[in-house]
């Protein structure tokens, strides 16, 4: 199997992009992890909330933050939503 591909909202982009310069290039290489591992990352990287629905797990020192995630179908992760949400 492939990469997955990961489609995220505007606004999580937007707000990745209001980060601190090194913040967005760690949230890429965790989501780069995810699109590789696609369904089934685990722990610590990622858990299931329920309902398909899925929480990407990032240090982006100082702080920890949560993105909220789902798979609509075959290769593809949609990020919906940031941690300040939508």
């Amino acid at each position: 199997m492939g990469l997955f591909e990961i489609q995220a909202e505007p606004e999580v982009v937007d707000w990745l992009m209001s980060l601190a310069p090194a913040q967005p290039a760690r949230a890429d290489v965790v989501c780069g992890m995810l699109a590789i591992e696609g369904t089934c990352p685990g722990m610590p990287l990622s858990r299931p909330l329920g309902d398909g629905v899925w929480e990407l797990r990032i240090n982006l020192h100082p702080q920890d933050i949560r993105i909220t995630y789902w798979f609509p179908g075959h290769d593809l992760i949609s990020v919906i939503e940031s941690p300040e949400g939508p």
